[in-house]
């Protein structure tokens, strides 16, 4: 992320921070009505830009695992139930674990079983004629995310007690939420502040670099 700093003397104008956003028109900092101005605003006095940068070092944020329930039966419909059901009590027992910060994605898929025959050779060969299926699976996975990374180990167990046949380890990684983007944001202003008003630069410039008046988001 970096930010795109414009300075010029003169009173401070009101600041809106959008992402990839320029607001330098915002003629009423030079006592004009929006509607009245008609020319840049580094037209009347010398702007200094800096552009700052900022690079934050953080913690991660989200914990990821997956577990998956099979069940077989004769009919799809059946082994549908059984796995899903089975799915369903992970689900809440990892629910009563990290409540809100728990985030589930799933995926439910049903196959056919088809017995196997004997060729003239006397090897066993799956026949996978439709008259030939002598049953179902059902396969629900899992994808587990936490948020709080202290409620992760115990809401993996809390799906591994259930007796899931398939499961991965933790893989934590880290999401960029709100308030990770404001701080990165802030440090990136600190940097171009502090970049702008290095000795002798606003001198030679003969401006004062005291009013912030252009700001931009660069993700």
């Amino acid at each position: 992320m970096q930010t795109l700093l414009a300075f010029r003397g003169g009173h401070p104008m009101r600041q809106t921070i959008p992402a990839l956003a320029i607001f330098a028109l915002a003629a009423p900092a030079f006592g004009q009505e929006a509607a009245n101005f008609s020319q840049p605003y580094w037209i009347e006095s010398p702007v200094i830009e800096a552009i700052g940068r900022a690079e934050l070092q953080v913690d991660p944020n989200r914990s990821n695992f997956s577990v998956g329930f099979k069940n077989t039966a004769r009919t799809s419909a059946e082994a549908t139930r059984l796995a899903t059901a089975r799915a369903k009590r992970a689900y809440d027992a990892m629910l009563g674990v990290a409540g809100d910060d728990l985030t589930i994605e799933s995926r439910v898929s049903v196959s056919a079983i088809y017995n196997q025959v004997e060729d003239d050779e006397g090897n066993l060969v799956t026949d996978y004629s439709a008259d030939n299926i002598r049953g179902y699976e059902a396969s629900v996975l899992y994808s587990v995310g936490v948020k709080d990374l202290s409620k992760a180990s115990r809401t993996r167990a809390a799906a591994l007690a259930v007796g899931p046949e398939t499961s991965s380890y933790f893989s934590n990684s880290l999401q960029r939420d709100t308030d990770i983007l404001q701080a990165a944001y802030r440090a990136a202003i600190v940097d171009a502040r502090e970049r702008a008003q290095l000795p002798n630069t606003p001198d030679r410039m003969g401006v004062s670099a005291e009013a912030c008046l252009v700001y931009e988001i660069r993700q």
